[in-house]
């Protein structure tokens, strides 16, 4: 390795430990509240260095939302998994979703206070992790149960309007865990949160009796 390659690495390497320092600072007491002074100490900078690295408190806060939002795409412009089933893959998505989570709840906790929770859609400004991302994830699972129901594994109905159900129900989920609310791992919440919304998703037993008619 040369040493401007060596010098690049330790530099992202540095940016990197920064944004999860700085995760942590954001969590503890706010985006607004949190000094550059407190992010340098969080990394174990000096305040003077922070700035060899970052620009300033939104630059670190900017790549803080980046770095999140690229591991959820990630997840949703991945590989598929044709040899699950349909209900399998909707399984092992929200458990990826959950765990991507629970690897960066500081920043939830810091994001749903500052929003005061985690229903994306409401935001209108520019941050990479809210409605954009929100919508992205609308539009995913919009496609994914129109193969379901394409597929007959899926009551036939909008998929857009089930993608409204599935989101907000995992959202909710995932606020009430970044609040505290549920002290277990999100992880042990999927069965319960998977049974609500396969119940939803199914053919629902007012179809199977409208049919008998």
């Amino acid at each position: 390795m040369g040493k401007n390659q060596r010098k690049e690495r330790e530099m992202a390497n540095a940016r990197e430990a920064i944004i999860e320092a700085a995760a942590r600072a954001f969590a503890r007491h706010g985006f607004h509240g949190t000094t550059i002074e407190q992010l340098a100490r969080e990394a174990g900078y000096s305040a003077s260095s922070l700035y060899t690295y970052f620009k300033g408190k939104d630059e670190i806060y900017a790549a803080l939302q980046e770095t999140v939002a690229t591991k959820f795409e990630t997840l949703r412009t991945g590989p598929t998994l044709p040899s699950l089933g349909f209900f399998e893959h909707f399984e092992w998505l929200i458990r990826r979703l959950f765990e991507i989570v629970e690897e960066n709840r500081d920043f939830f906790i810091m994001f749903a206070s500052q929003r005061g929770g985690i229903e994306w859609v409401q935001d209108q400004d520019s941050d990479v992790i809210t409605r954009t991302n929100y919508l992205n994830w609308i539009g995913f699972f919009s496609e994914f149960f129109a193969d379901g129901i394409e597929r007959n594994e899926v009551r036939a109905c909008d998929p857009r309007d089930l993608a409204y159900f599935a989101v907000g129900a995992i959202n909710a989920t995932i606020f009430r865990w970044v609040a505290g609310d549920m002290p277990t791992p999100l992880q042990d919440h999927v069965p319960s949160l998977l049974e609500f919304l396969v119940s939803g998703l199914r053919h629902s037993a007012v179809e199977t009796l409208g049919s008998v008619d």
